[in-house]
């Protein structure tokens, strides 16, 4: 219906232009009747939401219409989707379960998403993803160049799920991305941490007496009123008790652990369902699931917040760890809580004495570490999902994380801008080795200076794979930062470039955000990024080689990559980007969305081989040559 109703509006604007009377009544008429579509037969809210998937697939209902009548009862769209692939156990089926989800709610994007990963059993092989990024040749569209990324099979439904959701809501790229690499601070309504507030009582910044009045200093207690079933995302707005929750005098154990009874509505997350005082610390919390599945408050990273004597940041935070199941509410107390209250309690907490509470604040905050290996897996499939506005939304990633980033040139060879006959002369497009010069250990922090002529750099005729490294231990002084010592270019067959560290200390270069920038036929722009990884110890050189070097320089390498395969290059530049921990893959980003080419090919862990190309007339799920989500027949 809700593609009948979207096609229906053009038609409302001409007719409303014309101010026919009777075409619009009939208009309404037909709009109305479609907004108050009736739930399926199947569905029945009180039904458990893997009973409801259940139920859909017993009823033969699609997996995109399922998802869109669970949505519709304000069950959070990710949960709906795990339920509905949980329960069809089909790659289609997560392709329109995200479709589906997104359509009713775009803003969702990094939650499905990141649903998406946590799915138990992935349904999406190899081979149903293979012939999916293969659709063009389908659909007999103009070859382009693909670039291969790795994708491990864990990876599958991410895959899957991150190009659906970026051709549903192609402007919910950037959710997308940060959803499947891991990235907490790019879901909607972070804050820099990556921290989403759930639900809020009080106001953070200001003194209790501003919403507790006479009340504050003495027992209180709030209980939420059974038509405010929704939470409060904005700690800073007014919080007037009246609202919603219903305010005594008194504190004690009678209204703790019933707030299931009260909110018969679904929420989308947790709510705060109860909150008593002492007049001084804090005696109970009473946290409510009325979602449509269980939470896990230690892997959702949810923390209670506590804010005190009008402040603006929290004075205490409190990391919760439990299961909650849905429909259940549990309830937490301080160790000095009255005896009854504490009895109640599931969770007894020493860190609940807070004199003066003037809010208290439930967050959905970090769970763990941004996988940056997904960062080129991400990026490609969202660009390519994108169609004609990936390049330029790579471009504007790249642009953007920049930005943000405290990026700082630390040494160069070669200028930016000028081709490499200006200072390579005669020996340019000849087998050339370019050594530092031990007086000049000192990077060149410069990006505009000149280059004519090598100043503090040998340059020779010839390569060889075993001065490479040579730079180690020729430096007397102890450098500020890294430095690059040598570059070879064997007459554009091969390049290699070393990375000498003598500051003094082992340099962990990938958490220090080294990249190496190669800039090429005098163009001021570079051709590639190169992302440095690994652990340098004080005194060494990190080699990095092209992947057409012979066998005795692949030998010395640390890093061997096709990024050096530019031909004519006039500048290398070692650049550090100071990675800001609320933006995870910060510099992995920002190296590999200038380097993808578009469009993106997978290359699965477990290689599967096709006997031939698909054809228009495969039928569908024919899984030598293709699969359930490829054939656009």
């Amino acid at each position: 219906m809700t593609n009948s109703i979207e096609g229906l509006a053009p038609m409302y604007t001409k007719l409303k232009v014309a101010r026919s009377g009777l075409f619009c009544a009939l208009l309404t008429a037909m709009m109305g009747a479609a907004s108050a579509q009736e739930a399926p037969s199947w569905l029945r809210e009180s039904d458990r939401l893997s009973q409801q998937a259940q139920s859909a697939l017993q009823a033969g209902e699609t997996a995109g219409n399922a998802t869109e009548s669970i949505v519709r009862l304000g069950t959070a769209p990710g949960n709906v989707m795990q339920a509905v692939v949980t329960a069809y156990a089909s790659c289609d089926a997560l392709e329109q379960s995200v479709t589906a989800a997104l359509r009713n709610d775009p803003q969702s994007a990094y939650d499905v998403v990141s649903a998406a990963s946590d799915l138990q059993n992935c349904p999406c092989s190899a081979d149903n993803v293979w012939p999916h990024t293969r659709i063009e040749s389908r659909l007999r569209a103009p070859s382009r160049r693909f670039e291969a990324v790795g994708m491990g099979v864990a990876s599958n439904c991410v895959a899957v799920a991150a190009s659906a959701a970026a051709t549903q809501a192609p402007e919910q790229a950037k959710a997308i991305l940060a959803a499947v690499i891991g990235d907490p601070s790019g879901r909607p309504g972070t804050d820099q941490d990556g921290r989403q507030i759930v639900d809020a009582i009080g106001k953070s910044g200001e003194n209790r007496d501003g919403w507790q009045g006479e009340s504050a200093g003495k027992p209180f207690a709030l209980t939420r009123s059974e038509s405010n079933c929704e939470a409060d995302r904005d700690a800073t707005d007014g919080f007037g008790v009246i609202a919603g929750w219903n305010a005594k005098g008194e504190a004690n154990a009678e209204n703790l652990g019933n707030a299931a009874e009260r909110c018969a509505r679904k929420s989308s997350d947790l709510v705060i369902s109860s909150y008593q005082t002492d007049g001084t610390d804090v005696n109970a919390v009473e946290l409510l699931n009325n979602t449509a599945v269980d939470i896990d408050l230690k892997r959702g990273g949810y923390a209670l917040e506590i804010y005190a004597n009008g402040g603006s940041t929290p004075a205490q935070t409190v990391a919760l760890d439990s299961l909650i199941p849905s429909g259940s509410a549990i309830v937490l107390a301080g160790k000095n809580s009255p005896g009854d209250i504490r009895a109640k309690a599931q969770i007894v907490l020493d860190d609940l004495q807070v004199s003066d509470v003037n809010a208290v604040v439930l967050r959905r905050g970090l769970t763990g570490i941004a996988d940056c290996s997904r960062v080129p897996m991400a990026l490609g499939m969202v660009a390519t999902s994108l169609g004609d506005m990936g390049e330029q939304w790579l471009d504007d990633t790249a642009k953007e994380y920049e930005a943000q980033a405290d990026v700082r040139q630390i040494d160069a060879i070669g200028a930016v801008g000028m081709t490499s006959e200006s200072w390579l002369g005669a020996k340019a497009g000849m087998p050339v080795t370019v050594v530092r010069q031990e007086s000049q250990c000192e990077g060149d922090a410069n990006p505009a200076d000149d280059f004519n002529g090598a100043p503090g750099w040998s340059v020779s005729a010839g390569v060889s794979a075993s001065s490479l490294g040579g730079m180690e231990g020729r430096c007397v002084n102890a450098a500020r930062d890294l430095v690059i010592s040598e570059y070879q270019n064997d007459a554009e067959k091969h390049r290699s470039v070393a990375v000498l560290n003598n500051t003094g200390a082992q340099v962990d270069l990938a958490s220090a955000g080294y990249v190496l920038e190669v800039y090429s036929d005098g163009a001021a722009t570079p051709t590639s990024t190169i992302r440095l990884k690994g652990k340098l110890a004080n005194g060494k050189a990190l080699v990095i080689a092209d992947e057409d070097a012979p066998a005795d320089v692949k030998a010395k390498a640390d890093l061997v990559t096709n990024e050096l395969a530019a031909t004519k290059i006039n500048a290398i530049l070692l650049k550090r980007i100071n990675v800001n921990s609320a933006r995870a893959c910060q510099a992995d980003i920002i190296a590999a969305s200038r380097d993808i080419k578009l469009p993106v090919e997978l290359a699965a862990a477990s290689a599967f081989a096709p006997s031939r190309e698909p054809r228009t007339d495969d039928a569908l799920g024919n899984r030598p040559v293709g699969s359930e989500i490829a054939s656009p027949n």
